[in-house]
């Protein structure tokens, strides 16, 4: 894969299920976060979301996509995108398909669905974290998150940042 060709996408809740004790709280009333990541340049993209309803989710996915495809190609729509995406109902085709041109869908089915989004998702909630001190129930703005998103795509796991290139760059 290119840069820009295949982008891993998941939807973290930010009152984690498994562990009561991580609770973000976002202001605005923001339930979720739709997690992108580049899988080329491991550039992560956030939007937070109130709901994980198809519709939201894929209004979020295409300003991503939107996003990616200023930053890369000069906002040219015919560029086609795939997302990557885990089995989950909020990633629904027929929305995405509907909400973002020549954009398709990939729902993986393995165990492992997209993993490398999900490596993102736990270093988000560990930024967050060492971001407040380790408290483990947390608010949030927006502003912060912005930053934790600036942190993570500044460090060394990204290839966008260890080649020396910013996003717009490539």
């Amino acid at each position: 894969y290119h840069v820009g060709e295949l982008v891993q996408v998941d939807l973290m809740f930010l009152a984690s299920p498994r562990n009561t004790a991580q609770h973000i709280h976002l202001e605005g009333g923001f339930n979720y976060l739709v997690v992108a990541v580049d899988t080329f340049t491991r550039y992560l993209q956030v939007i937070p979301v109130k709901t994980k309803g198809a519709i939201e989710v894929a209004l979020a996915l295409d300003a991503i996509v939107k996003r990616l495809r200023d930053a890369y190609y000069g906002g040219l729509s015919h560029y086609p995108f795939k997302l990557l995406a885990d089995s989950g109902t909020e990633f629904s085709q027929a929305r995405i398909s509907e909400k973002i041109k020549n954009c398709s869908l990939l729902r993986s089915k393995s165990k492992h669905g997209a993993s490398i989004a999900e490596r993102f998702i736990l270093e988000i909630r560990n930024k967050i974290r060492v971001m407040k001190g380790g408290h483990s129930v947390t608010d949030l703005t927006l502003r912060e998150l912005k930053q934790v998103v600036a942190t993570i795509n500044s460090g060394p796991k990204s290839t966008v940042s260890s080649q020396g290139y910013s996003a717009t760059e490539l």
